[in-house]
């Protein structure tokens, strides 16, 4: 199957899945390396990097962290199916 055959309600609850994942990877990861004392977060990536970026790119803040992190679980929020 491709994904230009799956539904949006569908597309949307695999999307919501993977975030729900990826916040729940980047608190556990916060929990470790974040530092709300010295404001370090994580390295927040938006897309894949190109070779030429590797190492380049620099920490985010602490609170634009956890945002990215509470934006997915929004997201996952609105999109996954609830406990029936």
């Amino acid at each position: 199957m491709k994904s230009t055959e799956l539904s949006d309600s569908l597309r949307n609850r695999y999307i919501g899945e993977v975030k729900f994942l990826r916040a729940y990877a980047y608190t556990r990861l916060m929990m470790s390396y974040g530092s709300k004392q010295a404001n370090l977060g994580l390295v927040i990536n938006y897309h894949p990097l190109l070779p030429n970026e590797i190492g380049k790119v620099s920490r985010s803040n602490y609170a634009d962290t956890w945002n990215f992190i509470i934006n997915d679980l929004k997201y996952g929020e609105a999109h996954l199916p609830g406990k029936e």
